[in-house]
């Protein structure tokens, strides 16, 4: 029953730490049982399951005066670290990073007993509700809750309150190159065009394009249709796509297929789609013989 009640909080995020309080106290007071106490900042060390990559340094720097004047009203989430006297952060590294720069030399925490995986989901929440996370930051800690946690699609959809189509999209933008992942972060291209080009010949290229060309993500789309077209083109076999296009080199397929006809002694044709790399060959018989004999011949060919 506790672990249930754990983890409806953790589901909740941020606000189901510290309570449904509206008090801007900053003293410390008992806020859904969980005590806020001062911990000295030379004691807090980052946290290992942090999302965020890059702070921006100006934000920063506008955090850390409105904390001198008005100190840290909220707390940040924090667990203790080995046997030392240390705790680790959990979430809240932009609210201790400016403290820091406000020359803060306690600030006020929640320190709570949590294991691994529930701490990444945590930091995840507080990010994503704060929309404190770039795109490629959110999609890296779904790829960590997912190859250190064993968490499915399904279950980060529901636990982070997004649809999983979402998870989907972003955990597809990992597979592009980091000099284009790098290009999505700092807003130099949207998710849009980043979708778009998942499937181009040269992402690289075309992101480079986007930027110089200002295009926009309906173009890129017919770009990339139009690189898509073009490699089927130069392919010399039958080519069949979702989109019912079709693209025949008659001489070069007609050759294969009765090639493979003679050696066969039976109808063959050949089908291939070039844009899931898959294809097959289709042989016609009358009578089981047929196959036996075809068998047969390429017994004898693996055995010269």
């Amino acid at each position: 029953m506790k672990e249930a009640v754990q983890q409806k909080k953790l589901g909740r995020g941020l606000s189901a730490l510290l309570g449904e309080s509206k008090s801007q106290n900053p003293l410390p007071v008992n806020q859904n049982q969980k005590l806020v106490e001062s911990i000295k900042t030379d004691k807090i060390v980052a946290g290992i399951y942090q999302p965020r990559k890059n702070f921006n340094e100006t934000e920063l720097e506008e955090l850390a005066d409105s904390i001198k004047e008005n100190g840290l009203i909220q707390p940040i989430i924090l667990r203790k670290v080995g046997d030392e006297d240390q705790f680790e952060i959990i979430a809240g590294e932009r609210r201790f990073r400016a403290a820091q720069i406000a020359g803060l030399t306690e600030i006020p925490s929640i320190v709570t007993k949590i294991n691994n995986h529930e701490a990444l989901e945590l930091a995840l929440i507080e990010n994503i509700q704060r929309t404190d996370l770039s795109l490629i930051e959110e999609a890296s800690g779904y790829k960590q809750l997912i190859e250190e946690f064993a968490y499915t699609q399904d279950q980060i959809a529901k636990r982070i309150g997004k649809s999983r189509s979402h998870i989907t999209n972003l955990l597809r933008l990992l597979t592009l190159p980091q000099t284009v992942q790098n290009l999505l972060d700092q807003n130099a291209i949207s998710m849009g065009h980043a979708r778009a080009i998942i499937n181009s010949n040269n992402p690289e290229r075309l992101a480079k394009r986007i930027i110089s060309e200002s295009l926009n993500v309906r173009q890129v789309e017919d770009l990339v249709r139009d690189e898509r077209i073009e490699k089927a083109r130069n392919i010399p076999v039958f080519v069949r796509t979702e989109s019912k296009i079709k693209f025949v080199n008659s001489q070069h397929l007609t050759a294969l297929e009765n090639r493979l006809s003679e050696l066969t002694g039976m109808e063959v044709k050949i089908f291939f789609n070039s844009f899931k790399n898959s294809g097959k060959i289709s042989i016609k018989f009358s009578d089981f013989e047929k196959i036996q004999q075809m068998i047969g011949k390429l017994e004898v060919s693996r055995e010269n």
